[in-house]
């Protein structure tokens, strides 16, 4: 469990483990850096399953995380975060889950959200429908998870921080090539939401680098992948694309070969997340494509409306009826504007 100025939340997560019905563990803690009391709430526990390590300076989450899986002894590797709160069977339900399914590797289990946001999470626990899942964003909650370390350490897996803000969502993807992930439909943790989490903070990093996996995943399902075949697909699936006259025919062939050439995935299971997830995207990318060439332009005026209006790809499906009004009353007004400068 990395920690960072956690102190508000802290006591009670640390109770909450240190109370399992399981307790046979040891509770690996890493203070990273932290600046408010959270160092002092840590030492205030004389328990010896509690193996502390104290950095005077900021490591980085993703180095704890696998520093984590490196100095941990035990057979299975359990995740927890520093403001939520687990279940106190949390550890017995799933190490007996792991013990009777010797084929998972990772497993995860349902959540309720508390705090500014309220709810049951209950993520996929039927193995097709994770890895279809998997297609579009990550379908375990990171904080439940516990992990068979023989598994990870067979295909040199670890979380990578080039994926930073997504690499629960990197490892999962990873990892679901190799073994069996499965989620417990019980919930088993409570996962606090707050303003200043990750998802809310730096939710345009997350939607960047959860795209690139996304197209890592789709690219998977080819036969002979090219430098280009990567970059396209990135861009399709992070917004980026710049879309020409040969764009179409290009989404087109990439669908096409996807479903030929695909003999890792289930075919139903593959032309589903083709269908929806690229239907979904092509609005997307179209959105941002026309947003950046005529609503964020700094020379509005009537030849920049007729564009826009004679544009074979009608951009004001894309843009909304709302944002496509404002842009033609822009254009108009610094006609008119500069109408009135030359007169």
């Amino acid at each position: 469990m990395p920690v960072y100025n956690a102190g508000k939340h802290l006591r009670v997560c640390i109770d909450s483990i240190l109370c399992q019905t399981y307790s046979n563990f040891e509770f690996l803690i890493y203070n990273d850096g932290s600046t408010d009391e959270s160092d002092d709430i840590i030492r205030s526990y004389s328990d010896s399953r509690i193996k502390y390590t104290s950095f005077d300076t900021n490591r980085g989450y993703v180095l704890l995380l696998n520093q984590g899986i490196i100095d941990s002894a035990g057979e299975f590797i359990a995740r927890m975060d520093a403001d939520d709160i687990s279940h106190h069977t949390r550890l017995d339900e799933q190490l007996a889950f792991m013990e009777a399914n010797p084929l998972v590797g990772i497993c995860g289990t349902w959540f309720e959200h508390f705090g500014s946001l309220s709810g049951i999470v209950k993520q996929p626990t039927i193995e097709e429908e994770l890895q279809l899942s998997l297609f579009y964003g990550t379908p375990i909650g990171h904080p439940t998870v516990m992990m068979r370390r023989l598994m990870l350490e067979q295909h040199s897996l670890q979380y990578q921080n080039d994926f930073l803000y997504a690499e629960d969502y990197d490892l999962f993807e990873r990892a679901s090539v190799h073994f069996t992930i499965l989620n417990i439909p019980k919930v088993l943790l409570k996962y606090r939401k707050h303003p200043t989490q990750v998802t809310n903070l730096k939710w345009k990093q997350q939607y960047y680098l959860a795209g690139k996996i996304q197209a890592r995943r789709f690219l998977r399902a080819l036969q002979d992948v090219h430098t280009n075949d990567i970059k396209w697909m990135e861009d399709f699936f992070t917004g980026n694309s710049l879309i020409d006259e040969n764009w179409f025919p290009q989404l087109d062939l990439f669908k096409k070969r996807i479903l030929s050439e695909n003999i890792i995935y289930p075919a139903d299971m593959l032309f589903t997340a083709v269908e929806s997830l690229f239907s979904s995207q092509l609005k997307k990318n179209m959105y941002s494509f026309f947003f950046n060439k005529y609503y964020v332009q700094k020379k509005f005026n009537l030849a920049l409306l007729a564009s826009f209006l004679k544009d074979k790809n009608k951009p004001w499906i894309f843009l909304g009826k709302k944002l496509s009004f404002y842009f033609a009353i822009k254009c108009f007004l610094r006609y008119h504007k500069n109408y009135i400068v030359n007169h």
